[in-house]
């Protein structure tokens, strides 16, 4: 079996070091990672993975790194399954953009292809990850009635994140196949505490946020920690737990899922 070079995009630092770790001496496998770790948002994974390609295809790149087989969309995500749990994994290449209001509406990022689908799904087998549509949105949408109404028509599970589609429509770019591998931390009956949305949303990289309207969600998020801040402890003990399953999930994932 050809040995394969994967980079693995992840939005955030802790979300980044649980694959670092999960990776980390890990030997016998056909597939080599790196990790790269994007920012949190769609403008911020579409940035830092454009200019890590495009340095990557002029030979720009530090230590001569080349370009990737494959790339792989990894970290938490959140679901509109009702079917589905905390800890689940979900491995798919269909990615939906979400465009939020004042023109709401869904576009297809086709990556093309299923090869790194194919790479990747003895160890998501092996994990018992489940196929499923990607949606990213620029924004947490859990709340969003818009959103729900237009998913409710679609058919299958749906996963949804803040980076994938953005990283899907740079490595159709650049021809690299492309494939997403997450773990789910939150469902309609399990959805994230209320201030994490109000947080998550006020530190978006989208463009069309004003100042004002940045503010109004920090303020959500405050006056939802000031009201409950138990959600804000057991919030804490859950993202050292998503952490650790990240890891170890990667863990068999580098190791070709034994």
């Amino acid at each position: 079996m050809a040995f394969v070079r994967a980079l693995v995009c992840a939005a955030t630092l802790p979300e980044a070091r649980a694959v670092e770790r999960g990776i980390r001496g890990v030997v016998g496998s056909t597939l080599a990672f790196e990790v790269l770790r994007t920012g949190m948002g769609l403008r911020a994974a579409r940035r830092t993975l454009e200019r890590e390609l495009f340095c990557r295809s002029t030979d720009s790149a530090p230590h001569g790194s080349s370009m990737p087989d494959l790339i792989i969309s990894t970290g938490f995500a959140g679901t509109l399954d009702a079917q589905m749990v905390p800890g689940s994994w979900v491995l798919g290449d269909h990615v939906l953009l979400w465009l939020n209001p004042p023109r709401p509406g869904i576009s297809v990022i086709a990556p093309g292809g299923t090869v790194a689908v194919d790479w990747l799904k003895p160890a998501a087998d092996a994990l018992g990850a489940r196929g499923s549509t990607v949606l990213s949105s620029p924004l947490l949408v859990a709340y969003d009635p818009t959103l729900n109404e237009v998913m409710s028509r679609r058919q299958g599970p749906v996963a949804v994140d803040m980076e994938s589609a953005a990283l899907a429509e740079v490595a159709r770019r650049y021809g690299v196949p492309f494939a997403v591998l997450r773990l789910v931390t939150d469902t309609p009956d399990q959805p994230l505490p209320g201030f994490v949305y109000g947080f998550a949303n006020a530190l978006s990289f989208d463009a069309r946020l004003t100042v004002a309207a940045r503010a109004r969600h920090a303020a959500r998020g405050a006056v939802a920690v000031a009201t409950r801040p138990q959600d804000l402890i057991r919030f804490v003990q859950a993202s050292m737990d998503w952490g650790k399953t990240l890891e170890s999930g990667w863990r068999r994932i580098a190791a070709g899922g034994r």
